[in-house]
């Protein structure tokens, strides 16, 4: 039963009965964990492993986190660990563990001092969450090899949590179109007259972009800076847009808002930098396939946007108040309520998980690594969003799975 559910979640548009496997085995499996089962003699680690399966779908388990939490399962699995080979292979898995979260050690300290020693580090304006955004980039790519690809995604996605405050809260209006003209152009010098605390946040981003450029030229062995500054234009341009409606209190069409939050939702940038240094040259016929226009990025991007939104949704009515992305749905459909427009949205996040497991799983020239990066970030971020917003407000949940990927090793017996 937890292999068919397993099965079932990597499903594909219209498979109604890989819909009714996982439906059954979800609750044939969870009737078990009640006590109402009729199985009997099961191995405790085999029901800590459905425990997890239950808790954490496919969708939203983590290669890191999946790795920790199968240690622990299976170290308790006494009938398992009678075989001398299984012992050797618990004992390799822990010292594998723990030898990488020394690495990942000696990284998360290089970012927070590269945060630090920043002069972006003495604003007040922004959320502080490298640590939790460096975590979700070991919790989907931590393999030794692509040390520089993690540093290069918590480094992006820093400085892409200080654009989003700046312009959601921070920045006025006419202050954020001169910023995004200065991005257009490439020029600093245009927000020469902006408040100090603007032009600190926006030096540390043309730094941190122009220093990640020179990276990814000498890792892909050519000048790829024009489409690394378009794609840090379309980012910021979602971002003004954004501010423009608010500003002129226009609610969007439900079409308009998901074309503009596709690039609001960072992947843009989030799926290109940090690919371009896996280490894998990608010439203009790969990575046209996993860059914007492509499939794989459009779902990529939809799917980021949904999820963070419906996350957003769920805080904000906890305040009383009416997320975006419910109140656009509701002027295209004026007779749908609340519930409904949040079924509706919550179908198309369905529906693009199904079409993202069928990019993954085609036949293509798109290097493994790079299809897994993308997929797993999306993973990463609904597990990060499995008990609330664990970026913007790291709780118990998040600390202590940062603590145990990244802080406490794995015991080994003597």
């Amino acid at each position: 039963m937890l292999s068919l559910l397993r099965a079932s979640e990597i499903s594909f548009p219209g498979e109604k009965v890989m819909e009714e496997a996982k439906a059954f085995t979800r609750e044939y499996l969870n009737q078990l964990l009640a006590g109402r089962g009729e199985v009997t003699g099961v191995d405790q680690s085999l029901l800590e492993e459905v425990k997890y399966a239950l808790e954490f779908p496919w969708y939203c388990s983590a290669p890191r986190w999946e790795a920790r939490s199968f240690i622990e399962i299976h170290g308790q699995n006494h009938s398992w660990l009678k075989s001398n080979l299984n012992q050797k292979v618990m004992e390799l898995a822990k010292l594998d563990f723990n030898i990488l979260q020394c690495i990942h050690q000696k990284e998360i300290q290089f970012i927070t001092r590269w945060w630090r020693d920043s002069e972006v580090a003495q604003l007040n304006f922004y959320r502080r969450r490298h640590v939790e955004l460096y975590f979700w980039a070991v919790i989907c790519v931590f393999e030794s090899e692509f040390s520089q690809t993690r540093i290069a995604f918590a480094k992006v996605t820093t400085v892409g949590t200080v654009l989003d405050d700046l312009y959601d809260t921070y920045g006025m209006l006419d202050e954020l179109k001169t910023i995004t003209e200065g991005v257009r152009r490439w020029d600093i010098s245009l927000i020469d007259n902006l408040a100090e605390k603007i032009k600190i946040a926006i030096q540390f981003f043309f730094n941190t972009a122009n220093e990640l450029a020179a990276e990814v030229v000498t890792k892909q062995g050519q000048d790829m800076t024009a489409i690394l500054k378009d794609t840090w234009l379309r980012y910021l341009e979602s971002y003004l847009q954004e501010a423009e409606w608010i500003a002129t209190g226009y609610v969007p069409t439900f079409t308009e808002y998901i074309k503009n939050a596709l690039a609001s939702s960072g992947m843009c940038i989030v799926n290109l930098i940090p690919l371009l240094l896996m280490g894998q040259l990608l010439p203009n016929n790969i990575l046209e396939q996993i860059h914007s226009p492509s499939k794989v990025q459009e779902l990529s991007e939809l799917t980021i946007r949904l999820i963070d939104d419906l996350r957003d949704f769920e805080d904000e009515k906890e305040r009383g108040e009416m997320a975006s992305i419910i109140e656009c749905y509701i002027k295209d459909n004026p007779d749908s309520t609340v519930e409904k427009a949040l079924n509706q949205i919550k179908g198309i996040l369905h529906l693009s998980l199904e079409e993202m497991n069928g990019e993954f799983l085609k036949q293509d020239s798109v290097p493994l690594c790079c299809k897994k990066f993308t997929f797993n970030i999306t993973r990463g971020l609904q597990f990060l969003y499995k008990y609330g917003d664990g970026i913007s407000i790291s709780d118990k949940e998040v600390k202590d799975q940062i603590f145990k990927i990244l802080v406490q090793e794995v015991p080994i017996e003597e």
